[in-house]
């Protein structure tokens, strides 16, 4: 423990510009016992297919108006896995007001069937004028039973085809998906 003395002082070197970084070092992970079933919960340090740094896909739609309801970007690797955006331009209760998007998982042979991986993921639809993206932020755990995580209601349709917010310029759009991979599970 450091006393709240130390940590303000100056000279200490803990506090620069009103800022400090804290850190957990795990020296023992333990494994809850439920229904038979022991998950075990790691996070590790940029090993393997394990890394706190976002990797980004962008998928550039040409063409807004021609999408089917849902339409899927092209497959992207990211992280090891490859996954892929769906956009349902009338959402996905079909009324038409909102956009919904979501991160898909594609999930093959290297994800065990009782695994998981949590992720933090930001998907946004890109403003091309100012840069003042529409963000929607998550921490999900993506499995073979939940591959695909999302907003029904990500941006009001009427808001993403207002030419003053920049979302839509003529008929282009950008989406752009922030993956990273933090953590892992399994169920013995």
């Amino acid at each position: 423990m450091i006393p709240l003395a130390t940590l303000k002082e100056k000279s200490s070197g803990f506090l620069v510009e009103n800022s400090c970084a804290f850190g957990v070092e795990f020296i023992k992970v333990t494994a809850a016992k439920t229904n038979d079933a022991t998950e075990k919960l790691f996070v590790q340090k940029k090993i393997n297919k394990v890394s706190s740094i976002p990797e980004v896909y962008t998928w550039d739609i040409e063409d807004f108006f021609a999408l089917k309801s849902p339409s899927h970007s092209p497959d992207f690797d990211l992280h090891g896995h490859k996954w892929f955006i769906t956009i349902d331009p009338s959402g996905f209760d079909k009324n038409g007001n909102f956009i919904s998007l979501s991160l898909t998982m594609k999930v093959t042979d290297t994800l065990h069937e009782n695994s998981a991986n949590l992720v933090e993921l930001d998907i946004r639809i890109k403003n091309q004028g100012s840069g003042k993206d529409n963000v929607q932020k998550g921490r999900c755990e993506f499995s073979k039973n939940a591959n695909r995580w999302g907003w029904g209601n990500f941006i009001s349709l009427e808001d993403f085809k207002d030419s003053s917010n920049g979302y839509l310029v003529k008929t282009k759009c950008c989406i752009e998906a922030k993956v990273a991979v933090i953590g892992a599970s399994k169920m013995e």
